[in-house]
Parts: C-alpha cells; structure tokens; sequence
C-alpha cells in the first residue's frame, strides 16, 4: 500500500477560517519533512507563483488549499464528458498517480499541483439546491473525477469530511460516487456511508496497470479493498477501462471479467444487482497521439484510426477515439458485462 505525504503544502491566507485548512496547518507548518508556506489569496497563480516546485515529482506531491478557483457543480452532458454520473464536482483537483497516458494527455497540459477547495459547508449548500431542483431519482453527484480522493485520503482527510456531511445529509436516492484505483480504504472504514456512498474502482488487465497506471494498486490489491469496502456499508462501481490495444487482450478481458466475477461473489454484502458497472474505452484529444506513439512505439496502427466523436465536446476543443480496434473492444466489453454480470446496473460509455 503506497501512502501518499506532500513534500509541499501552501495555504493561502483566507482559506485559514476554514476547518480544512486550519488542520493542514496543524499536520504540516511543523513538519520537517514537508516545505510549508502561507500566501496571500491574490498570489495563488499556479503558473506564475515562484515559491512553486518546477519537477514533476514535486509538483504531483504539492497541496494547495485556496479559495482562489471557487467552486462548481457540473451537470453531465453540459459540458462534461462523464457520462456515468449525473453531476460532477471536485473539491481537489489534481492526482497523486503517474498513470502515463494521463500524464501524456492531460497531465502535462496543465500544472499538475493538488488544488483544495476548502469551504465544504458552501459546497453542500450548493448541492442541496440542485437536490431540490431536480427530482431524477437516484441522483448521481460523482466526486473527484480530476482526482484520486482515496489515495489523497490518508494526507488530507477530506473524503472522510465530504461522506460524513454526505450520509448526515441525504437519502440513498441521492448517491456520492468516488472513484479511484487505490487500495488506501483504511480511513473510509471507520465511517458510516449509510448507504449513500457509491465507490468506484478502476479494473484493468495487470500488464496493464504495470505498464501505464504507475504508482496505483495491481489489481488484487484493488480487489481487496472492494471486499473490505462491500464489509463496510459501501456500495460499489465497477469501471472497466481498456488504455491501448494489445495482441491477445479481448480473451484477456473475458478472464478479467469471470476472475472479478468469482472474487467478488465470496465477497461479504456483496449484491450484483446494487452495483454499477461502466465500460469504456479510452478516448483522447486529436494531437495526443503523437505523443502517444512517440512514448509508446509498440502500440498498435489502428490507434491512428481516428473518428470524430462530437458528443464529446468540452470547452476547449472536442476528443477524438481511435475507431475500428476500440469500437470491437467496447461491445467485447458490453457483452462481458451481460455474460458476467446481468443483474448489475450497466453503463457503457463509448
């Protein structure tokens, strides 16, 4: 089990009336394995700020908690491309793991530091309101997608304060899904999820994660915490999420699915038809695939066969997904879910 310790923590100066940042001070201005600083609000500019680390390393391991950014709730299909949840909403952005194919395509784009937004009380309002406004039942709020929140847990507590808030607040009709590829559940253990916790746990073939999902749980690893978490009140979410085409893989994915199958159903509080189940295939913006084909030589030529995808459009240009190879992978994987799984609640993203 990797445990994740920032090597930087910086607070700005008006995120201090908060509970989460106050905490942070308390874990962090006296630790001598940690650079802790204090700003003003106005000097929080991730790609100007001086005092910010410049590697990699040091920047996926640096917190900041401010209120510079605010804070939003996203409906899917507005500008989202989410589609497993009905809302999304973060209150981190940025991830601990060094998945590579992430790195290479939205990673590096952007500055890769752990952004914390402090003021939850306002969050929960926020979502309160929606609540009242729609009336889909059950409603869906998916936490964290620009982040690992288990894997940050144990250096932050913030999962813990989110589902605290989440299951005093609403119903089981009005779920908070998290997903994650940690096995770092220790802390989500000793709460109460009262039924409103949906966790999801990314499955992929173990050469896989040995290959692009660096510094994340193998698989049995990830298995573990999803008997730990089923143990514990949590209901699960199941993402299967092929990265690159390699020879052999789709006899490979049907054993993943039966071996998943087999785990989980020794698995204590375990119900095929309480989980969610989503299957993709992994899409990424047009001029990514240079960069992709230069980091990994080997992958096969049909990752150049591109088709526009327009139902994906974001806000700053649309995605594209490599076609004919992936198009045979994501019915495999419809057909898995059928075979494997046919009471489970399916969601197949394409």
């Amino acid at each position: 089990m990797r445990i994740f310790n920032p090597s930087v923590v910086i607070i700005d100066n008006d995120s201090l009336d908060f509970p989460i940042a106050k905490r942070f001070k308390k874990l962090y201005s006296d630790n001598p394995s940690t650079r802790y600083q204090e700003i003003d609000h106005e000097d929080i500019c991730f790609d100007q700020f001086q005092p910010f680390p410049k590697t990699l390393v040091e920047m996926k391991s640096t917190l900041v908690v401010t209120r510079r950014y605010g804070f939003a709730v996203e409906k899917v299909g507005e500008g989202t491309y989410d589609l497993a949840s009905d809302y999304i909403f973060n209150v981190v952005t940025g991830c601990p793991n060094f998945c590579s194919y992430c790195m290479q395509l939205y990673t590096l784009q952007e500055v890769p530091y752990i952004a914390i937004y402090p003021d939850l009380e306002s969050a929960m309002k926020m979502i309160q309101g929606i609540c009242q406004t729609d009336e889909r039942r059950p409603l869906i709020f998916e936490l964290g997608n620009m982040a690992d929140m288990v894997e940050l847990e144990p250096a932050t507590g913030i999962l813990s304060d989110v589902i605290r808030q989440w299951a005093d607040t609403f119903d089981p009709e009005v779920q908070l899904q998290v997903v994650t590829k940690s096995d770092n559940v220790r802390n989500l253990l000793e709460l109460s999820p009262k039924g409103t916790v949906r966790v999801g746990i990314t499955l992929n073939l173990p050469e896989f994660i040995d290959s692009y999902e660096k510094k994340t749980a193998p698989l049995e690893q990830r298995l573990s915490a999803i008997r730990e978490l089923l143990a514990h009140g949590y209901r699960i979410h199941l993402i299967f999420s092929p990265i690159f085409y390699r020879e052999g893989v789709f006899l490979k994915y049907r054993e993943l699915f039966k071996h998943v199958k087999k785990f989980l159903s020794d698995c204590r509080g375990f119900d095929e038809s309480d989980v969610t189940i989503e299957t993709l295939t992994f899409f990424h913006k047009k001029g990514g695939h240079h960069e992709i084909l230069r980091h990994y030589p080997g992958v096969a030529e049909e990752l150049m066969q591109y088709v526009e995808c327009p139902e994906k459009q974001t806000y700053h240009e649309r995605y594209y997904y490599p076609d004919k190879i992936f198009k045979e992978l994501n019915s495999l994987l419809t057909e898995c879910v059928e075979t494997y799984f046919p009471k489970a609640q399916a969601k197949s993203i394409k």
